[in-house]
């Protein structure tokens, strides 16, 4: 019964992952060897394969739970790093967060991600967005003296708005 491992290199921790197959005294490099971010690691117990995947931003195996996919692009991160890219963005003042993706165009959406982030990134996230929204469009205020609230034009035909509902 032939086992695959996969180990961290004990000199460097910045060094790539290597690939050992127990019955041969063959090491190979998994960067080499996965093309793919998936990869499939038979236990010696069991022969049933254990998905792992390997992080685009990282590059460490994670299980497939410890992994966010984006379903917009289908580009799969670990969980750690995504909550990092987010928090980085929100920090800038960037409410469109990219998919850290390689040349990707996709975009990582708030909804999508909530599951991952603590509560204190998704209010600050939340208060981006509709700051963002806000800075964009005109701005109107309530008539009424007493009052200050802004109110969005909802008006798409262009004509006066002669009374309220």
């Amino acid at each position: 019964m032939k086992s695959l491992v996969i180990s961290q290199n004990a000199s460097s921790s910045t060094s790539p992952p290597l690939l050992c197959v127990a019955s041969s005294s063959e090491v190979v490099d998994v960067a080499a060897v996965v093309k793919t971010e998936q990869a499939k690691v038979f236990t010696q117990e069991t022969d049933e394969p254990s998905s792992i995947t390997v992080c685009e931003i990282c590059a460490e195996t994670k299980t497939t739970d410890e992994m966010f996919r984006n379903l917009r692009c289908y580009h799969s991160f670990c969980s750690e790093c995504v909550v990092k890219q987010v928090a980085t963005k929100i920090q800038d003042n960037i409410t469109n967060v990219s998919c850290p993706g390689l040349n990707c165009k996709g975009v990582l959406e708030l909804e999508s991600c909530r599951s991952l982030l603590p509560k204190e990134l998704i209010d600050r996230w939340n208060d981006a967005l509709c700051e963002a929204f806000f800075l964009a469009v005109p701005k109107f205020y309530c008539p009424f003296k007493d009052c200050s609230a802004m109110m969005l034009d909802e008006n798409e035909d262009g004509q006066d708005i002669r009374e309220s509902e």
